[in-house]
């Protein structure tokens, strides 16, 4: 179960980091960069929300 968790993150993390390469080597409508930068974020807090749980997971053995 954790391998499917961290491939999701995986394939997130992937997704940012194409966005960002989109966002600065292409000429995009304002819409169109409006809408990728919208997923990134979405994309961003999802990943930050996952890396908190691990934190508290790890500290939760750790303690």
């Amino acid at each position: 179960m954790a391998k499917k968790k961290e491939e999701g993150f995986d394939s997130k993390m992937q997704r940012i980091r194409e966005i960002a390469e989109i966002l600065q080597n292409r000429q995009l409508s304002l819409e169109d960069s409006l809408e990728l930068y919208q997923e990134a974020k979405g994309l961003i807090q999802s990943c930050h929300d996952f890396l908190e749980q691990a934190e508290l997971k790890v500290r939760e053995v750790t303690e």
